[in-house]
């Protein structure tokens, strides 16, 4: 990043000493106005320069960066026939930021008398057992393939008979 110094007419002003902070991450100030930023979280983001009592403001947008791993995490691995869980895809990259890829229903292998709700609003799904066992769901997206396996015991009492 370049930071540059005007005066009220408009000129630049050379040889400014100029600070700088952000909002998540580090910068480094290398002087002469130039400085690197290395974002660590994603969202919003500001970037501050200031000399003396002048100071400016980026605003910047951080994304993810490119996907390294693929996992399918569950909100529990033990789980009773009767209980649903979020179940949810979490897309990695180098800085360990993670988000929820949409991963289509085709693209998702679920096993025998299960279900599973996909929102679309960026939350987790929701997957719902059928009989019990051990349960391995997996997904793909793009070339990245993940599974998980649940546990499913039986859930509480429903009927009863003599």
């Amino acid at each position: 990043m370049t930071a540059k110094a005007f005066d009220s007419g408009g000129s630049e002003i050379g040889s400014v000493q100029f600070s700088w902070s952000v909002t998540s991450g580090t910068v480094q100030n290398f002087g002469s106005g130039s400085a690197r930023w290395l974002p660590m979280t994603m969202g919003s983001q500001t970037v501050t320069v200031c000399t003396g009592d002048v100071e400016s403001q980026l605003s910047v947008q951080v994304l993810h960066g490119t996907a390294l791993s693929l996992d399918l995490v569950p909100e529990f691995e033990n789980i009773t026939a009767d209980q649903s869980i979020s179940l949810t895809p979490l897309l990695t990259d180098a800085h360990q930021n993670t988000w929820i890829p949409n991963v289509p229903f085709a693209d998702w292998i679920l096993p025998q008398g299960t279900s599973i709700d996909l929102p679309n609003d960026g939350t987790s799904p929701t997957f719902t057992p059928g009989p019990i066992g051990a349960m391995q769901v997996e997904i793909a997206w793009e070339s990245w393939t993940a599974s998980s396996t649940i546990n499913v015991t039986f859930g509480a009492p429903t009927v009863l008979q003599i």
